[in-house]
């Protein structure tokens, strides 16, 4: 499950706006969509870009399998919805920085995020893992994190690209 079909809770809680008690206690009571920059070689490697093979053009496989790696220029690569476990070896370049917060107290509106990645090792960025912190009470004293770091896999969206050295590039693309 991507992080954000979680949301949908915020969309029903919404639609039910207009029978809820006005001092209505809505757990969770906001979510945080944090992000860090990874590097995925096996990833990277296990998601190649086909193209002609023996004469036989592969093309229609990179859509397919979700191919990211040697991707021509104006190509971006997709989002992969993985477990970070099912992808091999990976390491953590960045901090983890949030990326939106979502008030569930209010009803849902259009959201936007901004956030500048603190680079904290040197390595190849193949994409960033994306996953919901999960606030449940209004004092932020109970979290529920799937994110890196914590005993049980996390679910994880790689946004998946080709290697930049140049940060200001890299979140252009996204």
């Amino acid at each position: 499950m991507l992080p954000w079909q979680n949301l949908r809770f915020w969309k029903d809680r919404t639609t039910l706006s207009d029978i809820l008690s006005e001092d209505a206690l809505i757990i969770p009571c906001k979510g945080i969509l944090r992000a860090c920059a990874v590097s995925l070689p096996d990833l990277w490697k296990s998601r190649c870009c086909l193209s002609n093979v023996e004469g036989f053009d592969h093309s229609v496989v990179n859509a397919t399998l979700g191919a990211c790696g040697h991707l021509p220029d104006l190509e971006e690569g997709p989002c992969l919805p993985f477990f970070v476990w099912q992808c091999g070896e990976f390491d953590v370049l960045s901090e983890t920085f949030d990326v939106m917060e979502f008030d569930f107290s209010k009803q849902i509106c259009q959201c936007q995020g901004k956030s500048q990645v603190k680079f904290t090792k040197t390595g190849v960025c193949h994409g960033f893992v994306l996953w919901i912190n999960w606030v449940m009470d209004l004092q932020n004293s109970v979290v529920i994190s799937t994110g890196p770091g914590h005993s049980f896999p996390f679910p994880t969206l790689t946004k998946a690209m080709k290697p930049h050295s140049s940060i200001q590039h890299l979140w252009q693309k996204l």
